[in-house]
């Protein structure tokens, strides 16, 4: 391992969960190119957002100073401001009318001391943006194998016979994971690609299972009827180490392949082929994203996974693993830290004995209710119920479903926006509070593998823009609160190792897996009480659909150039030229159908909104389909989307949403 005096310059790319280490070049305190750093988990590789990550640190847009109305003010002004209102709300209206969106992006340390103040002030009201993604894994994981988390470091795919991948783009979503699954395919690995879309990832699979959109928790319970019925199970691995087989088996008797192969739009006999290889490899891995997820049988979804690896045996060992793909920088780390309305850090359920250590560590009492999910929080605001929200490095404007309601209750709020950039967010703030980037603050991230790393200082930010935990740190101490007095982020990491056993045994310097610096989850068993599994049951989901007035299935997702919502990517030069507009992805059939060519202007209408954007005719989706990216405000997809939240995890279904198209003459 190098030292740390040879990684001065190394900090992280604040991009997606694979968290490559890069080198920047600095030329007269400004950053002018980007490399690799040459070191895991990316080594020599580097995706061209992270390649252009220089073009937009120092952009003429970023946020230089605190913002009180509209009109530039000091911290101390802003500061006073803000303070002044919470315990405004506070005295009128109790503290669970505050709300805070801690950030993905932001460091652990950010996200420990943002949620640590929020239960001072005497609420559970924070989340993060895994609600809007991996919410679904973290309540279904937790409850049937005792953690959320990559079981397995992402090289240890190499090392698996069979790899699918469920839901996800990954060549343009996590460009540097793929390294792995290639050498995996070089060395034999048979890769399957379960996508209704037609992508690159596709491109480099054996298999592409071309399924109809929002029916993989028929395909999973057709898979699982097979290993069943053929008694392709792992008899010894279910009987010594799982619960609740009788029931889980019970309810996939519905899945019959003969049956689902109409529904799911997969043959019969694939079906059977998906289901016999899995269950006969000695090594198998599934990765997956969003595109499981983002569902109404989210959970469900989650859940077929992790009784299909746990009946075949796979989990607990090395070249067999379980990749739920963190979206953000930090998803993971903000998770672990306790940015959660019902968790605490380290994973501790409020109403359990781990709330009262906490409360010794902390020196307060935390409150016992359950916070509003991220979800939920504009339905609370128009009740009248949240009247403060305050968000980190978060756009909701843009992020969340039925966007335009949401920039309604934005007005109807006390906002404070705290951020790196001006937003569609920002715009209805009053509160704009600059934040410094990842290249100019300490700290660590904790990427999709669980490897806790280092965030390394390289320049200053602009104007007075400071880390978040310095902001948050002030603004506490504003408001009386005690325990927010640190003298830097490793002195908060050190309260991190104290207060999250996971991180325990941890560096600051050096970081490494948790926990323990374990790369391998559930090899001496699983993280729940009894240290057995609990398979789940997935009764099968009526077939609906919404007839003939909306006929076509939209698809949204991510594509190689952009990142979200775009807030940095569209600032780069070299990714706008790449790609800089919306477009609507439609099939040459459908093209025909509506007499429309590529890059005519064409209108997609839900019963929630509209947006108007260009055609691009491509094969890449099927009959009565349309993709469109979510990185374009100005054709947002999320405004066709409605606030129809999956049960369990209160995921919204952004991934299947029933619109029309028409052409613009």
């Amino acid at each position: 391992m190098k030292g740390e005096d040879e990684l001065s310059d190394v900090t992280l790319c604040p991009f997606c969960g694979v968290g490559c280490n890069v080198r920047l070049e600095i030329r007269e305190g400004r950053v002018i190119g980007v490399k690799p750093a040459g070191v895991e988990p990316n080594g020599n590789l580097l995706c061209i957002k992270g390649q252009t990550i220089h073009e937009w640190i120092q952009h003429e847009d970023r946020l230089r100073y605190p913002l009180v109305e509209g009109e530039e003010a000091t911290w101390d002004e802003a500061l006073t401001y803000v303070a002044e209102k919470i315990i405004e709300v506070i005295t009128h209206h109790g503290p669970d009318s505050l709300y805070f969106l801690t950030s993905s992006s932001s460091s652990n340390e950010d996200n420990y001391l943002l949620q640590k103040f929020v239960r001072a002030l005497g609420t559970n009201n924070i989340d993060n943006c895994a609600r809007l993604c991996h919410s679904p894994s973290v309540e279904m994981l937790s409850y049937m194998l005792g953690s959320a988390a990559v079981s397995n470091p992402l090289d240890d795919l190499v090392d698996s016979e069979v790899i699918w991948i469920m839901g996800s783009n990954l060549v343009e979503t996590h460009p540097v994971a793929v390294k792995h699954i290639l050498e995996a395919k070089r060395k034999g690995s048979k890769i399957i690609a379960i996508d209704p879309r037609s992508s690159p990832t596709t491109k480099i699979a054996d298999i592409h299972v071309s399924i109809k959109p929002g029916k993989d928790l028929y395909l999973l319970g057709a898979v699982l009827h097979v290993i069943l019925t053929e008694k392709l199970y792992d008899e010894e691995f279910v009987f010594s180490r799982l619960e609740n087989f009788e029931e889980f088996s019970r309810s996939i008797v519905d899945y019959n392949p003969k049956r689902v192969a109409g529904i799911a739009g997969v043959p019969e006999e694939l079906i059977y082929r998906l289901a016999r290889d899995f269950a006969k490899a000695e090594t198998a891995s599934i990765v997956y994203c969003m595109g499981l997820c983002q569902h109404v049988t989210g959970s469900l979804n989650v859940a077929a996974i992790a009784d299909l690896m746990l009946v075949t045996g796979k989990l607990g060992k090395k070249g067999s693993g379980l990749y739920p793909m963190r979206g953000k920088s930090n998803v993971q780390g903000a998770c672990d830290m306790g940015g959660l309305p019902n968790i605490l850090p380290g994973y501790v359920k409020l109403g359990t004995s781990g709330v009262h250590y906490l409360e010794r560590v902390w020196g307060y009492t935390i409150p016992s209710r359950p916070g509003i999910r991220e979800s939920e929080v504009f339905s609370e605001i128009d009740k009248g119920n949240i009247k403060f929200l305050y968000i980190v490095g978060e756009n909701p404007a843009g992020s969340h479903p039925n966007s335009d309601f949401v920039r309604r209750m934005l007005e109807k709020v006390f906002l404070v926006v705290q951020d790196i950039f001006p937003s569609e967010t920002s715009k209805f703030a009053n509160v704009v509070l600059p934040a410094a980037c990842f290249a100019e603050r300490e700290g660590t991230y904790t990427n999709t593998e669980r490897r806790v790393q280092r965030l390394r200082k390289v320049i200053e930010p602009p104007g007075k823009a400071l880390p978040d935990w310095k902001i948050i740190s002030m603004l506490a101490e504003k408001i009386g609160l005690s325990g927010f007095s640190f003298s830097g982020e490793s002195e908060i990491f050190k309260e991190i190792t104290e207060a999250v056993p996971q991180y325990s045994g941890i560096s600051y310097e050096t970081g490494g897996f948790w926990p323990g610096n374990r790369k391998y989850l559930f090899e001496d068993g699983f993280l729940t009480d009894k240290g057995m599994a609990k398979l789940f049951s997935i009764p099968m989901p009526s077939n609906g659909d919404n007839g003939e007035e909306y006929p076509f299935s939209m698809i949204t997702g991510r594509v190689l150039f952009h990142f979200h919502s775009s807030n940095q990517t569209l600032r780069a030069r070299t990714l706008t030229r790449r790609l800089n507009k919306p477009f609507a992805e439609v099939s040459y059939y459908d093209a025909e159908e509506l007499g429309v060519s590529e890059g005519d202007k064409v209108l997609i209408e839900s019963p929630w909104g509209s947006i108007i954007t260009e055609v691009r005719v491509s094969d890449k989706v099927g009959l009565k389909q349309v993709f469109v990216p979510i990185h374009f405000l100005t054709a947002n997809p999320n405004t066709l989307i409605p606030v129809k939240l999956e049960e369990c995890s209160k995921v919204p279904a952004f991934k299947l949403t029933k619109v029309r198209i028409k052409k613009i003459e």
